[in-house]
């Protein structure tokens, strides 16, 4: 236990505090799609240390974002095997050497609808009831059913944040004077 406390206090000391509330949120999903036999608390920690390693650029003082674009790194990330931190690399000491193919497919599958459901309420509508719907078929009764809760970004805010790109030049008719 002393081993796996100093690898995440290490990993959050890299990463920020926001990996505790991250890992807390997909242990919540965990728990609310009844899977607590399958896939182990360190399990997730493991895998969500992972996952956020690989998000590139995460926003500051946004879970929100954090937490939709590290459950998108979540299935890719579960499909391979996970070690465990205390004993890495070793083989034997798998977090999720007992998992049969069906298993591991599984929880894949749902984190990767977590992904989904976490982009349509955060991209896809700008309905707050449809938006918290989507947010407790992720976390269950733990998010309370409370739409004031969520707050929603202005139309410029949304186009803000978007990532620039390049558009083709206009194709300009050729035009005679005269």
């Amino acid at each position: 236990p002393r081993k796996i406390e100093d690898w995440f206090n290490n990993a959050v000391a890299l990463h920020g505090t926001i990996l505790r509330r991250l890992s807390r949120a997909y242990k919540g999903v965990r728990d609310a799609n009844k899977m607590d036999d399958d896939i182990g608390s360190i399990c997730i920690m493991a895998a969500t240390v992972l996952a956020y390693g690989t998000v590139p650029n995460p926003p500051a003082g946004r879970d929100d974002i954090a937490i939709r674009e590290t459950a998108a790194k979540l299935p890719q990330v579960l499909s391979a095997p996970i070690y465990n931190p205390a004993f890495p690399n070793d083989e034997s000491k798998r977090l999720c050497a007992d998992w049969t193919a069906e298993d591991r497919q599984r929880i894949c599958a749902l984190f990767q609808s977590v992904a989904d459901s976490l982009t349509y309420a955060t991209r896809g509508t700008a309905d707050k009831n449809m938006a918290l719907a989507r947010i407790r078929s992720v976390f269950g009764d733990r998010v309370p059913n409370d739409p004031s809760m969520i707050s929603s970004a202005s139309q410029a805010a949304l186009i803000r944040g978007q990532t620039p790109q390049r558009q083709q030049k206009p194709l300009v008719p050729r035009t005679r004077s005269g």
